[in-house]
């Protein structure tokens, strides 16, 4: 704009405003009175110096460059518009200022007037906070006295649900926007606020939306109006709650547990509450030293585990005990682990556990255990001297029933013996099958695994019940697939006994129809599944039939013989030769169990000697019956059957015999057969021996046969389990046992 002053620069006292005028370089050409006043600085300071000496030092480079950068026209990028600045008075105050810069001419001279507006704090403070505004996480707001909302940033628009915007529109009161149950919160907050110009960290509990929030307000008040923050401490004062209510349930299982927990800083051991009642102790704190005083025992060195664990940052644990103010004594578990402070200073942190009751329990649970494992022995013991006892007599008995059986008999003779020799198998099967309970039930049944002709174990087990098949005319079916090796790794007489067990069960149940033995290979395991036509089993009586001394129904207890531990020390049996069984039924259709057994590959061969057996036995009853039963049905196996009354008598003519086969007794005078059996091994000799005792306790049984022996028949002697295992002694290829 052309203003053509007659005075010059005369014109520029008239504005109201603080004024300077500077040439197009900066230079300072006028100033008024209201701009001196302002500056506190007087006109002849100031005229013919540059503009920058109203400016802070760090401003004064970038304001030169804009005055510098005037275009063709004459025209500064920064005309015409308000830029607020800071400004520097004569006394080195900073003030902030609001400037205007015009270009003007003035006898055709170009000028640049500067028209200043001073700030007041009030506008301060409004700008300061809206930087707050825009980029606080915490709430800002203005509002007034009365509580009228004036201005809020987003972050409390959005607790309000609600915009910025809309509050600066609305301006809502606190009381509307907080809920009612909050309106004395308010109104206390505004009369601290109303008497104290401020206030400082002030904590109130509100209802906004239904949603507790709790907020720690900081506010000042300037004329009418207060420039508030809050801080939304909320998600801190719930996680304060939990981990009170953590406190309080770590506490609690501290109790259960009977934990507590201690940390070692430096050469002190801190406790907790936990930690002071489980040691009895009022010391928040311990030097090493004095509580290592309080421990009578422990299993390791408390100060140097401790020490050990500093140097190598590794965990430890030990037990130590010591006696209370009651002089009990207490046992208690320590463990702990290394940690680092947030100064990386190596600190162990721990556990104690009570544990004398716990020791106290298992002291007496050993002590139980100990208890029971000796009056299983004694009755072990018992029932195998009462089995030795009923076995011996009870041999001679079978024994001359057999070969009474064998000689001319009348009609009524003939008659008599029928029930006797049931009698006698019944109470025979009844001994064994209560002594392998026991065994199984003490722990102390023993297996001896060697390699066998399976097909030979299933001849002998049938040949056994060839008398009922034929009695009650039932169909009997074998079946061995030809993958099916020729010998298989397994106890022999366990395997025998299952069999028999099965079998002997089918049949019992099987009144007319078929029994029939599938035996196949899957995997590497043998299969047997043995299925008859019998009365059968009803489904919810399935599940109770490997429980000992109990049958599928009471009422067959009435019509049929049994201990009811067949099938238990069956499925004990076949669990111990790493198999497992099952079965299925339908009643009184019939029932199909199936059994397998693992196989093993690995064949050693026995060879066959002369036709001569040697007897060791000096018992005259039992020399008699087995002589008679060899002559009866093995007199093409054997030909030359020579006696020998205790082991030292057999260990001097066994050598020049070479027999194909040797029966040993066990309990002889002068040398038992266990130390006969043993010497022959180390003789070299490897003619089969079967060992016949009616010891039939674990141990002996593990004796018998770490002696060298091949096989046992136990007393009394069943004849067609004599002649079967003479025939497969005789016949089979079976596993070398070298001593």
């Amino acid at each position: 704009m052309n203003i053509y002053p007659k005075n010059n620069f005369i014109f520029i006292e008239y504005f109201l405003n603080p004024v300077v005028l500077t040439d197009k370089n900066g230079i300072i050409q006028y100033i008024n009175k209201n701009a001196e006043n302002l500056l506190n600085y007087n006109s002849k300071e100031v005229i013919n110096q540059h503009i920058n000496i109203f400016l802070p030092t760090y401003l004064r480079d970038k304001h030169e460059n804009h005055i510098k950068n005037f275009d063709s026209n004459n025209n500064c990028s920064v005309m015409n518009y308000n830029r607020n600045v800071f400004a520097r008075k004569k006394n080195g105050d900073i003030i902030q200022i609001e400037i205007i810069l015009n270009r003007i001419v003035i006898k055709n001279t170009d000028y640049i007037l500067a028209n200043i507006i001073e700030i007041s704090n009030t506008y301060i403070k409004l700008t300061h906070f809206k930087i707050f505004f825009d980029i606080g996480n915490d709430i800002f707001c203005i509002f007034t006295k009365e509580g009228v909302l004036i201005q809020c940033n987003n972050t409390f628009a959005n607790m309000l649900h609600t915009t910025s915007d809309d509050i600066v529109k609305n301006k809502p009161t606190l009381f509307e926007i907080f809920d009612y149950e909050d309106k004395e919160k308010i109104i206390n907050l505004l009369d601290i606020i109303n008497t104290n110009n401020k206030i400082n960290n002030y904590e109130i509990n509100h209802k906004i939306n239904n949603i507790f929030k709790r907020l720690i307000w900081n506010a000042e008040s300037n004329n009418n109006l207060v420039y508030a923050t809050a801080q939304d401490v909320t998600k801190n004062v719930i996680d304060s709650n939990i981990i009170k209510e953590n406190e309080k349930i770590s506490s609690l299982n501290e109790k259960i547990a009977l934990i507590g927990s201690w940390k070692m800083i430096g050469n002190k051991i801190l406790f907790n509450e936990g930690s002071k009642n489980i040691l009895k102790i009022q010391y928040n704190e311990l030097s090493i030293d004095d509580f290592c005083s309080f421990v009578k025992y422990s299993d390791k060195d408390i100060n140097e585990s401790l020490k050990d664990s500093l140097i190598n940052n590794n965990e430890n644990e030990l037990m130590f005990n010591f006696i209370d103010e009651n002089n009990d004594i207490v046992w208690v578990y320590m463990k702990w682990i290394i940690l680092k402070d947030k100064f990386n200073q190596q600190i162990i942190v721990g556990v104690f556990q009570d544990r004398t009751k716990q020791l106290i329990i298992e002291t007496e649970l050993i002590h139980q255990r100990d208890k029971a494992h000796s009056m299983l022995e004694l009755r072990s013991q018992f029932i195998a001297n009462i089995s030795h006892e009923i076995r011996t007599p009870l041999n001679g008995i079978v024994g001359m029933l057999t070969l009474l059986q064998q000689s001319d008999l009348t009609e009524y003779q003939i008659e008599i013996l029928g029930p006797l020799e049931e009698s006698v198998g019944v109470l025979l099967s009844l001994i064994n099958n209560i002594l392998d309970f026991s065994k199984i039930e003490s722990g102390k049944m023993t297996i001896y695994k060697e390699y066998v002709n399976i097909r030979s174990i299933i001849e002998y087990v049938f040949n056994i019940f060839t008398t009922q098949f034929e009695s009650k005319k039932i169909i009997k079916s074998i079946f061995i697939d030809d993958d099916i090796p020729e010998l298989i790794y397994t106890d022999e007489m366990k395997l025998k006994q299952i069999l028999m067990n099965l079998i002997g069960n089918a049949i019992k149940f099987t009144e007319v129809g078929k029994i029939s033995l599938n035996i196949y290979k899957q995997s590497n395991n043998i299969y047997f599944r043995l299925d008859d036509t019998g009365i059968g089993i009803s489904q919810d009586k399935l599940q109770n039939l490997f429980t000992p001394f109990t049958q599928a129904d009471s009422s067959i207890t009435k019509n049929y013989s049994g201990s009811g531990l067949g099938l238990t020390i069956t499925k004990n049996f076949i669990q111990l030769l790493d198999g497992d069984i099952t079965i299925t039924s339908e009643d009184k259709i019939g029932t199909s169990v199936t059994f397998y057994l693992p196989i093993n590959d690995d064949i050693v061969l026995y060879k066959k000697s002369t036709k001569t057996a040697v007897i060791v036995e000096d018992n005259k009853i039992n020399q008699f019956v087995i002589i008679k039963m060899i002559e009866k049905k093995l007199k093409d196996e054997i030909d030359n059957i020579i006696v020998c009354e205790n082991g030292q008598n057999a260990i001097e003519q066994i050598p020049g015999l070479n027999p194909i086969i040797i029966y040993m007794d066990i309990h002889m005078p002068i040398m038992n057969g266990l130390d006969c059996s043993i010497k022959l091994r180390e003789m070299g000799i490897t003619t089969p021996i079967i060992c016949i005792t009616a010891n039939t306790t674990s141990s002996m049984n593990e004796k018998i046969r770490s002696a060298g022996v091949n096989d046992i028949i136990w007393k009394p002697v069943n004849m067609d389990e004599f002649y079967s295992k003479t025939k497969y002694a005789l016949n089979s290829i079976k596993k070398q046992i070298t001593h």
